[in-house]
């Protein structure tokens, strides 16, 4: 048998022999890095192969680095860069048990991922992507040893709560074109999550996604409620024919997504919206007779989704995203009620 625990300083995503280890999101979550960082576990027995193996993570600063708050202020946890914690441990047949742990002879180096900020966005070039980087034997060139840190003592424990995941991924309704080279496209509903788009273009084509709520009365994207949140994402493309991107650290509050750069027109199903949030079970049903309340019930549920990524949040969508109880006490009973928490 094999299992893995992991936790970071950031956030993180690992794999194990090219294939990807869990499907959480912004794992390991959101705590007071100063005084604790929970830990995940994985069973990983199905992952390891006879022969060399080889165990990778991307690394990203999550809430721990990010600039939070309204002032943009970045290191809110101290000035301790992003950091992986992982140890593998294997039990042979014979009972033997080897661990393998994360340590100064593991190698670095950037990722295709250039940028990942949670109000900012995400850029990702994918002429830097390294073909088998994650697997046994890959091209070391370029890669350099880790630097081991030493953070302030801090508690290190099992995760209790529910993961952020993936929960469905939705179409888009319609999408229209406001300004020439602008496409939007209008999902129908208010959500906290990411797109996924698949796109093409020569290579270096800077494909740029901006998000929002609600439009303008011209029908271009409405952003002023986002405040200082830039919640823009860019894809250079690799120019090897439909390439497909989804942020993997960073969300967004949105409705609709624009997309620019493009040297043509792209389909009407080449953007999809992959809905976020922290993964706690819907228990409640709610049909009625009247429209009115089961919309006024549905919109209930979406704002729960919405704000709790992780912590229980105020918005989704703006320069803030914090921790708030102010709103969230007045709600507990609902949410507990609505999901099992």
């Amino acid at each position: 048998s094999a299992r893995l625990y992991v936790t970071a300083l950031g956030a993180y995503e690992v794999y194990l022999n090219g294939k990807r280890v869990g499907d959480d999101v912004l794992a390991p979550g959101w705590t007071d890095y100063r005084e604790r960082v929970e830990y995940q576990t994985y069973d990983v027995t199905a992952n390891i192969v006879s022969g060399a193996n080889t165990l990778a993570a991307l690394l990203a600063p999550g809430w721990y680095s990010t600039p939070l708050k309204w002032f943009q202020q970045p290191n809110s946890y101290g000035l301790t860069p992003p950091a992986l914690l992982a140890e593998l441990r294997i039990e042979h047949a014979d009972g033997t048990v080897d661990w393998i742990a994360s340590d100064s002879e593991w190698k670095a180096r950037e990722s295709a991922i250039l940028k990942a900020e949670l109000y900012d966005g995400e850029t990702y070039d994918a002429r830097l992507a390294l073909a088998g980087w994650d697997r046994a034997n890959s091209d070391e060139t370029g890669w350099s040893h880790v630097s081991v840190i030493e953070p302030k003592p801090l508690t290190i424990e099992a995760q209790d709560f529910q993961s952020i995941r993936a929960e469905s991924v939705l179409p888009p309704r319609t999408m229209t074109v406001p300004k020439p080279g602008v496409y939007l496209y209008d999902f129908g509903q208010n959500m906290a999550g990411v797109e996924r788009l698949h796109v093409q273009g020569p290579a270096g084509t800077d494909v740029q996604v901006r998000v929002g709520e609600d439009i303008n009365k011209d029908g271009t994207l409405y952003t002023e409620n986002l405040r200082t949140a830039k919640a823009t994402d860019h894809f250079f493309l690799a120019g090897k024919g439909i390439e497909e991107f989804q942020p993997r650290f960073t969300f967004h509050g949105f409705r609709y997504v624009e997309i620019s750069g493009l040297p043509a027109p792209p389909a009407k199903d080449a953007v999809e919206a992959v809905v976020l949030h922290t993964d706690a079970p819907f228990t409640t049903q709610l049909k009625t007779g009247s429209a009115m309340l089961n919309q006024l019930w549905s919109n209930i549920l979406w704002g729960q989704r919405s704000n709790f990524v992780g912590v229980p949040t105020d918005c989704p969508q703006r320069d803030e995203r914090m921790g708030w109880t102010g709103d969230a006490e007045v709600f507990w009973r609902a949410a507990s009620y609505n999901a099992d928490r």
